[in-house]
């Protein structure tokens, strides 16, 4: 890729400014440079998410840079080299030196997935059509994602790319969601939009027949809500008391998901239930997350959304 800045520094009040191919090599030297200058620790799960990237060719070179002061000490930059060294190959990036302080990186205010959909889409319930794509692309992989589907600022916020990806497959989600927020806001459950639009887009993919019941019933409270032991009816009883605490917290928001889908597989395999209950599990336990390798690949696991039902086999323990 020939360039100018990959040929020839560019320098203005003591700081030059260049794009560079970084080896693993390089990589090492630089972070011995930074030796004694890092404010923070290393932390493991952002390096193995980089170092994934760079293993498959997918690092964005988006502007971001590496940076050292004018003493020459690596002052940002310490997970994408040792992303770099782990990986074992080359990554492109701009580098700067002569950065006459470390105080004020990482102090501008990152785009959230929410702007880059308001970007993408426009409209309105922007707020529910994000979490909604979010969820739905997290269950789509399993709960077991490729670590380079994590990538991003802070360790939850996922690669927004790949999000827009889904996004654009799946326009009827976006239409469901905004639908559902507009007639969800008419009804006293205390239910998120994008939680009943995950449940009802993905549910009716497995059983299209039973979708729109399954709305009516638990968000609109119409159909048989004098049968205590309706997993619908359970589960709308439920929601109608969720604390509010629960309301907003991740692992409240997870379980809230996890019972719709719970719901949906009871009563569509006929089950009764005059109560819904169960945690979000997998192996990582309660809500959290880990990074671990399986050969070649780096994977991040959350919390695992059951399968719905599709009207062959069992999903659930009706006993």
């Amino acid at each position: 890729m020939p360039s100018i800045l990959r040929t020839l520094p560019l320098r203005k009040n003591g700081v030059s400014v260049q794009l560079e191919t970084v080896t693993p090599s390089m990589a090492k030297k630089w972070l011995e440079l930074g030796t004694g200058h890092n404010v923070r620790r290393l932390n493991r799960a952002r390096v193995v998410r980089y170092a994934t990237a760079i293993s498959n060719g997918a690092w964005d070179t988006n502007g971001e840079s590496i940076k050292f002061d004018a003493a020459g000490a690596l002052i940002d930059g310490q997970h994408r080299l040792a992303g770099c060294v782990e990986a074992g190959k080359p990554f492109t990036t701009v580098v700067m030196r002569g950065v006459s302080s470390m105080v004020n990186i990482d102090s501008g205010m990152p785009r959230s997935l929410q702007q880059l959909v308001s970007h993408e889409i426009g409209g309105d319930a922007l707020p529910n059509v994000s979490m909604a794509v979010r969820i739905y692309a997290n269950w789509e992989a399993g709960g077991r994602t490729p670590a380079t589907l994590m990538i991003g600022p802070g360790s939850r916020a996922g690669d927004r790319s790949h999000y827009l990806s889904v996004l654009a497959q799946h326009e009827g989600l976006v239409l469901l969601t905004r639908n559902i927020s507009k007639r969800a806001a008419l009804s006293h459950i205390p239910i998120f939009p994008w939680a009943l639009a995950f449940t009802a887009y993905a549910g009716k993919r497995a059983l299209p027949h039973a979708a729109d019941e399954y709305f009516v019933a638990v968000v609109l409270g119409e159909g048989n809500d004098s049968d205590e032991k309706n997993p619908l009816m359970a589960l709308r009883r439920h929601l109608l008391h969720i604390p509010k605490a629960s309301r907003i917290s991740t692992i409240g928001r997870f379980e809230t998901v996890f019972l719709m889908v719970r719901a949906w597989n009871l009563w569509n395999q006929g089950a009764r239930r005059s109560s819904i209950r169960g945690t979000v599990g997998g192996p990582m336990g309660r809500g959290r997350r880990r990074s671990y390798k399986d050969g070649e690949q780096i994977y991040t696991e959350s919390p695992k959304l059951p399968e719905f039902y599709t009207g062959a086999g069992q999903t659930e323990d009706l006993e």
